[in-house]
């Protein structure tokens, strides 16, 4: 269904920017309606930096210029001290990290469109030898895509939040699926280790600016306020906020490093865990949403 409503922000509007992690002060350039989705959509210029950068973004990564976002972009800064935007020769654009949606509408609000993505993104991907391959396809069991639409239901349509922390946080999941393969061959079991390192990593890289859903920002910045910056986004996060990194990922590992024979064995261990959430799905999915109480709904104002 086509965005009817008024655009939240105005041309030249100075607003802050998801950019990776981290909140970066803006101008909203200019908005139109994405013909891909029927939302809104921002041209957006990030301040200092040059043209080249200037992208296009959906209302999800835009944040009102206020005092209440300036401390949530000083909260980010902090829990991510080591990431910083490295710039390509003039002229050169980074690869893409969009997704096309796996499950039509339940996925489509945590998809930025087609985006430059800063390079040093918690290591996301090397900075050399960055090819495409094309896309690699994980495909989610039924009843895993299932749970996503339910869960954008929850959330969009009913305005409810899941609880956080979760019980069993993607750490925990991700640690309990590498005891269970300890009973395997060492070089299964040490290959589980590395790659779920890598998921965790990525996880924690790409939630704030990609994972989210709109409604779920100010619950999000509560989170950053009221933990430490050595406490990691996956040991708060579960299994719901893992599936959409999921069905991100394919896209994202397109443009990697890894050779075809590496990239097989990550997708193998990708469908492997997504196996093991399935069969574990009463124990790691929640249905343990709250009701968002009136003055949350004000902040997203």
């Amino acid at each position: 269904m086509a965005d009817t409503g008024k655009p939240m922000f105005a041309d030249s509007e100075r607003v802050l920017c998801y950019h990776g992690p981290l909140l970066y002060e803006s101008k909203c350039i200019k908005f139109e309606i994405d013909d891909n989705n029927g939302k809104m959509k921002y041209l957006i210029h990030y301040n200092g930096w040059n043209k080249n950068w200037d992208e296009w973004v959906p209302e999800d990564r835009v944040l009102k210029y206020n005092d209440e976002n300036l401390q949530l972009q000083k909260d980010l800064k902090l829990r991510y001290p080591n990431v910083r935007r490295t710039r390509k020769k003039m002229g050169e654009k980074e690869k893409g990290a969009s997704t096309p949606s796996a499950i039509d509408k339940a996925t489509s609000r945590v998809e930025p469109t087609r985006r430059k993505r800063g390079r040093n993104e918690q290591s996301i991907e090397s900075e050399d030898g960055v090819t495409a391959k094309g896309e690699i396809k994980i495909k989610l069991p039924e009843e895993m895509k299932r749970w996503l639409i339910d869960d954008y239901d929850f959330i969009n349509r009913q305005k409810r939040l899941i609880k956080l922390p979760r019980k069993f946080a993607v750490d925990d999941i991700l640690d309990s699926y590498i005891k269970e393969k300890r009973g395997s061959p060492a070089a299964v079991s040490g290959l589980a280790r590395e790659i779920t390192l890598g998921l965790r990593t990525y996880f924690n890289s790409m939630l704030g600016s990609q994972l989210l859903y709109k409604f779920e920002r100010p619950q999000y910045a509560e989170i950053l306020k009221t933990n430490s910056k050595d406490t990691s986004l996956s040991q708060i996060y579960g299994a719901e906020h893992l599936l959409r990194l999921f069905v991100k990922l394919g896209n994202v590992m397109t443009y990697t490093t890894l050779d075809e024979k590496n990239i097989n064995l990550v997708q193998h261990f990708v469908d492997d865990i997504l196996m093991y959430i399935h069969r574990n799905e009463s124990i790691f999915l929640t249905s343990e949403y709250e009701t968002a109480p009136p003055e949350y709904n004000r902040k997203l104002i």
